[in-house]
């Protein structure tokens, strides 16, 4: 675990402009820098970098944060991959707590095997330049450009038995690592590289990272297996692992929130002839069928998906697989069946990127469609499988999708010209067979929806922060202004804005300290990344507003009469949260049976009645 002051030290270091600018083309903008917004597709440049202040906004959708918030969001690294990689960028020695020996050996395996498949696949890539055979299959046989080979890190093994070994060896990697790294492997008492006259494709972690290599025939060889894989080991697990995702994630994420869609196909050359005919949202799962670890993966950057399968026998059951799994991680699906004898990679070759476009849009299918497909052209066996494949697959079915339980068991009713009853019996008993509870998971999401984000409190917190150092009045500050007509942050509905009124207040009532300017940076560098947000918000929003100095050219500088807009922030807080209440009460009064309580509750109802009546009072009165 990384030290606090480490951690301190990493983000004190990072300086927002050169961190951003390590993946933007920033150009100057006033005292800010700009670029396009790499979260979302754009033309105009409204992402907007302070250095003064450490911090970005993107005023298109609405990103904020900081240099490690930055490469979270844009790399989708971890957390502690974040700071990793910000303290090697700044040379930073990163300083840990004490571990066990049985953890600093493991963290040092993992780290010995990242080197050992980096230098690998630099090994591999020098030697396909003077390998003629394998620059002719991947060049002419399969279609890859120079710019793709480099992308994807593609190389050559030499057929040497232990060419590689040899060349780690002397560059001093044990052999130890090169075996845990199923690089080489002993028979025999003797050393073999585990990959020899192949073409070997790197697969890379979401992070970027090289964890195994897959390597092909380049001739026909019925005694060799067309691929070999890396066998799993410490920093590789298949199941978990989705080739392309490393570069399909900058893809979807750039794409407009209601097109964001990832491409899953079967095989590593199928990814890298669509990413070369530029859909770069294609993944693949790495030598293994679809995991739900892998749609996990998927499910951070979409919850939408196109299956691009094969279409012989093989591929249609690998697509009813992909299926299940994509279904029960609630993700939505379409399906466009390619032709017979067609894989994404052959199809492309032989038709352009361009045609399969246009064959996607033709044939893309909701899965209701993709199930029935057919279905009446089906031998009585055929139907007898395809029917039970398709109750499997209805179980699988969040309640909550567009097309319903209810629908699919009608229309598979239809075709087997039973009661639609018969065929949800079947289903609830494949569920429980199954264990799976979508109700359940229904209910978890209800709780997870998002509360209401109680726009009044928000409003008050974001002035809080903007004006709360200058001076209300003579001898008041703003801030103990607007805290002592505010309610306490127990009466506060939005979380975020009930931190803020207790942290600003324990940080100045209570401490009896003064605001100043700076004391937004509290707020901005804070650890909860919502109130860093809102506060990244107040900052932009302040410097957006300040007054040129133009007008002290023209004539004296105008005064911003900030006390109206404080005034009517504490007006809109006073109304919202006592309405609330009364809502509440009155809500209570619906369900209530005890008279006594009833009583109490009336009381309590009309005297907060009464409370908002005279405050809306008192505002247009002294608004007059």
């Amino acid at each position: 675990m990384i030290t606090e002051a480490c951690v301190e030290k990493i983000k004190s270091s990072a300086r927002i402009e050169e961190v951003v600018g390590e993946f933007l083309h920033l150009k100057k903008s006033g005292s800010n820098l700009k670029a396009p917004c790499p979260f979302h597709n754009e033309k105009s440049a409204s992402f907007t970098v302070s250095p003064a202040k450490g911090i970005y906004k993107c005023f298109g959708c609405g990103k904020t944060g900081d240099s490690v918030q930055f490469v979270l969001d844009h790399e989708k690294y971890t957390y502690v991959e974040t700071l990793r990689w910000i303290a090697k960028r700044y040379n930073i020695e990163v300083e840990e707590t004490e571990a066990s020996q049985g953890d600093k050996d493991k963290m040092q395996e993992v780290e010995s095997i990242y080197k050992i498949n980096q230098f690998a696949a630099k090994y591999f890539m020098a030697c396909l330049d003077s390998n003629s055979e394998a620059l002719d299959y991947l060049l002419n046989k399969r279609g890859f450009s120079r710019e793709t080979i480099t992308k994807f890190q593609i190389g050559a093994a030499p057929e040497g038995y232990r060419d590689l070994y040899d060349h780690a060896i002397e560059n001093h990697f044990s052999q130890d690592l090169l075996i845990k790294s199923d690089l080489v492997y002993e028979k025999n008492g003797k050393i073999f590289d585990r990959f020899r006259n192949r073409i070997v494709f790197p697969i890379l972690n979401l992070a970027g990272h090289i964890v195994g290599f897959t390597g092909r025939i380049m001739r026909d060889d019925p005694k060799a297996p067309k691929y070999l894989n890396t066998a799993e080991n410490a920093i590789f697990l298949k199941r978990e692992t989705l080739y392309g995702m490393h570069l399909a994630k900058h893809a979807i994420s750039k794409m407009k929130t209601d097109d964001r869609e990832a491409i899953l196909v079967e095989g590593q050359a199928d990814v890298v002839s669509m990413h070369q005919a530029e859909f770069n949202n294609t993944v693949a799962s790495s030598g293994t069928a679809l995991t739900a670890q892998q749609v996990k993966h998927i499910t951070r950057f979409t919850d939408r998906i196109l299956i691009l399968y094969d279409s012989d026998n093989a591929g249609f059951k690998a697509t009813i697989r992909a299926l299940e799994i994509t279904l029960k991680e609630g993700m939505s699906v379409r399906l466009a069946p390619l032709p017979a004898g067609e894989d994404p990679d052959s199809f492309i070759q032989k038709n352009g990127g361009e045609v399969l476009r246009a064959y996607i849009q033709e044939n893309r299918k909701k899965l209701v469609d993709f199930v029935f497909m057919g279905f009446d052209q089906l031998s009585a066996e055929e139907r007898d499988e395809r029917g039970k494949t398709i109750i499997r697959l209805i179980a699988h079915i969040p309640e909550d999708k567009e097309f319903s339980i209810n629908d699919y068991c009608k229309r598979l009713a239809e075709f087997y010209k039973v009661h639609s009853d018969k065929v949800r019996i079947r289903v609830k008993q494949l569920r429980a067979e199954l264990k799976l509870n979508h109700d359940a998971e229904a209910n978890i999401q209800e709780l997870k929806k998002e509360p209401d984000t109680k726009p009044a409190e928000i409003q008050w917190a974001k002035l809080l922060l903007k004006y709360g150092h200058l001076e209300y009045r003579e001898g008041v500050w703003c801030y103990f202004h607007m805290i002592s007509n505010a309610f306490t942050p127990a009466r506060f509905g939005n979380p975020v804005a009930s931190k803020i009124f207790q942290e600003y207040y324990d940080m100045l009532v209570r401490n009896k300290s003064l605001p100043t300017e700076e004391t937004i940076d509290y707020f901005i560098k804070h650890p909860d990344p919502e109130i860093s947000a809102l506060a990244i918000d107040v900052a932009f929003d302040t410097d957006h507003h300040k007054i040129s100095t133009q007008w002290a050219v023209d004539g004296p500088i105008p005064e911003v009469d900030f006390r109206k807009e404080v005034d009517r922030a504490n007006q809109y807080l006073y109304d919202s949260i006592v309405s609330d209440k009364i809502e509440d009460l009155k809500q209570q009064l619906t369900i209530e049976t005890d008279l006594d309580k009833i009583s109490e509750l009336i009381k309590e109802l009309l005297n907060f009645v009464a409370m908002l009546s005279d405050h809306r009072l008192m505002h247009r009165v002294n608004a007059v």
